[in-house]
């Protein structure tokens, strides 16, 4: 009897290791394949690139579209952030680095932190919003009135046609806004400093084109773009796996919602680390 009772206590305790460890290698292989399908619908959307995206009057249609409701749009919530930012983060970090540094050196560590890192970061988030739940609803319901199916059946690639338009004016969106939001912050976080430290401050303004070294200059510029078109692929790629009705476009916005934003805070890691 007591040997039974060890048995099946045995047996208890080792059901739930084995439950997790089953749940956590099948969550692994579900991940892995949706990211194999993510890759393969991007570089998908990559060879009909070359087809030429741009010289289609109905490309560029499209593509200014996505400019106006992704990029124009974003302007005033991106000027109020990055005006916030401004006078909380930058001028605290430019009334601490001032009393210990060179005026060349606190500029340079205000355009690495403000400009380089938490403009392209919090562009990127406020682009993630607009941004997946715009695509993802509209070319979802395209989907679910079989537009996208009526188009190909005319012999029409639905990727140059409906998915690279929608990617390039993301990222171009995405680039345009950090640059603006990169600008309002540092301009108000020295003129805050102006006012509030010294009158000298505004001598930093001077500094500010020289602190943008042509490799951070090309690095943000790639990784602006990088973080445009993750989300941009994202928002098309849930988008496009709507099928059966309305209900999944909610669904299927937040999937694409979540991806974007691991994905680009992955990405920042990993470029921050090399």
């Amino acid at each position: 009897m007591k040997r039974f009772y060890l048995r099946a206590l045995l047996r208890w305790l080792l059901r739930w290791p084995l439950r997790f460890s089953g749940w956590l290698g099948h969550r692994t292989v579900k991940l892995l394949l949706y990211l194999l399908d993510f890759l393969a619908f991007f570089a998908k959307v990559l060879s009909s690139w070359r087809s030429g995206v741009i010289l289609d009057p109905t490309r560029r249609a499209g593509l200014l579209n996505q400019l106006i409701h992704i990029g124009l749009d974003s302007l005033p919530v991106i000027g109020l952030l990055a005006f916030a930012v401004g006078l909380s983060i930058a001028y605290q970090i430019l009334s601490m680095l001032r009393l210990v540094g060179e005026p060349g050196e606190v500029v340079a560590m205000l355009v690495q932190i403000v400009a380089l890192e938490i403009g392209s970061l919090l562009t990127a988030m406020v682009l993630i919003g607009r941004a997946t739940s715009s695509i993802t609803m509209d070319l979802g319901n395209m989907e679910l009135r079989r537009e996208i199916e009526a188009v190909e059946l005319l012999g029409v690639d639905i990727y140059d046609f409906f998915i690279t338009p929608r990617l390039l004016g993301t990222a171009l969106s995405q680039l345009v806004l950090s640059i603006y939001f990169s600008l309002i912050a540092l301009v108000s976080g020295i003129m805050a400093g102006a006012l509030l430290i010294s009158p000298g401050v505004m001598n930093y303004l001077l500094l500010l084109p020289y602190a943008f070294h042509p490799f951070d200059v090309m690095l943000f510029v790639l990784k602006n773009l990088l973080y445009g078109f993750i989300i941009g692929t994202a928002a098309c790629f849930h988008a496009l796996r709507v099928h059966r009705s309305p209900a999944e476009l909610l669904q299927q916005a937040r999937q694409a919602y979540a991806t974007s934003l691991s994905l680009v805070f992955l990405l920042d890691g990993i470029i921050a680390l090399l």
